[in-house]
């Protein structure tokens, strides 16, 4: 008897090859959170400045030397999961650019990419990537 049920085959995702780009979430606590590739692609720096791209609606990380203007990244998780990600907490940057507000953690597409201000991580977040 099948009753109208279907069956749900689930796909099957190879180990290393992600289902989607790579994100950063934005909590609404001000906190971003970046994945462990993202962040070693920038070289694992300890401290970034921020940066805004009004035309591009996108936030910009920048490895910076210690300073007053920094942010501190803190590393979250176990060394040997895959659940290591990156946070910095920077409440008043993203309240100034309008982008807390929100009930719920939003996420957005992330990439590195080269600019006259050196490798910059680059949060797009005109494009919110919310399943």
């Amino acid at each position: 008897m099948n009753d109208g049920w279907l069956r749900y085959e689930r796909p099957i995702l190879s180990r290393g090859i992600p289902s989607r780009p790579h994100i950063a979430t934005i909590q609404k606590s001000g906190v971003i959170r970046i994945s462990h590739l993202r962040w070693t692609e920038m070289g694992c720096p300890e401290h970034v400045q921020l940066f805004w791209d009004d035309g591009r609606k996108a936030i910009g990380l920048l490895p910076a030397a210690k300073t007053g203007a920094t942010y501190k990244v803190a590393r979250t998780g176990r060394a040997n999961s895959r659940g290591v990600a990156y946070s910095l907490s920077c409440r008043s940057f993203l309240r100034q650019y309008n982008l807390l507000g929100a009930l719920y953690a939003k996420k957005y597409p992330c990439h590195v990419e080269e600019s006259e201000l050196g490798r910059i991580l680059v949060i797009e977040t005109a494009i919110e990537d919310n399943p």
